[in-house]
């Protein structure tokens, strides 16, 4: 009940002590209002009422000025530790904030490198699978035929060969004679007959550089000891 009146009466002490003289010297006036002025008397009660305001004017400041500035402290005490109560709060969550930063520094720094070693990965699969067709198709290689002697018979030869760095698969080559087609044609042979006489077929299943295949054979009929 003292900390809720005492903070009203130290802040307006003086009024409630003039008020207080003034109901007491009207009091005391309406006592003597029967008898005969006695200036005297009058002067006396009003210095002593002066005296008596100005004791309880001082009274109340050192018996009430103490006590609220006791309570103005703990107000700032209670204040300055609510305020440190909040700072460690601010600072924790700093704390936890600059921990998930950190946490996700280190998850976005695994991630790229997971994307990194991912699109290696796929870098080396496509080269691969590039690979695979490459020896499949053949890749940029093709395939020719080459005639030479041969050095133990004097033959000529055809020889398939490939130039590239990959096999070449599923290889089917003819050589017709062409003028031993015209002279059967004219002689009026059958389409079976000329091809099978002056045509000559062979399939290949693949075909590696550096590896010529013989396809086919001729007499050389200007053999000679050298061969080419």
């Amino acid at each position: 009940m003292f900390d809720l009146i005492a903070p009203f009466v130290g802040t307006h002490f003086p009024w409630i002590a003039a008020l207080a003289a003034v109901v007491g010297f009207g009091f005391s006036i309406w006592q003597d209002h029967t008898n005969e002025p006695n200036r005297e008397r009058f002067a006396k009660k009003v210095k002593n009422i002066a005296l008596a305001v100005a004791s309880l004017a001082g009274l109340g400041s050192a018996v009430v000025q103490p006590y609220l500035a006791g309570v103005a402290e703990d107000k700032l005490e209670a204040s300055q530790s609510a305020f440190r109560v909040k700072q460690d709060e601010l600072n924790d969550k700093q704390d936890d904030l600059l921990d998930a930063q950190a946490s996700q520094i280190d998850q976005l720094k695994s991630t790229n490198a997971l994307h990194q070693e991912n699109n290696a990965l796929l870098k080396k699969n496509g080269e691969l699978q590039r690979e695979l067709i490459n020896y499949e198709t053949g890749g940029d290689g093709f395939f020719y035929l080459h005639f030479a002697r041969a050095k133990r018979t004097g033959e000529i030869e055809a020889r398939l060969c490939v130039s590239g760095r990959y096999p070449i698969s599923n290889i089917k080559v003819h050589i017709t004679d062409l003028d031993k087609k015209l002279a059967m044609e004219r002689e009026g042979r059958t389409y079976k007959e000329i091809r099978a006489t002056c045509t000559r077929e062979q399939d290949f299943s693949q075909v590696w550089p550096n590896a010529p295949l013989v396809f086919s054979r001729w007499p050389n009929h200007t053999h000679s000891n050298s061969s080419y």
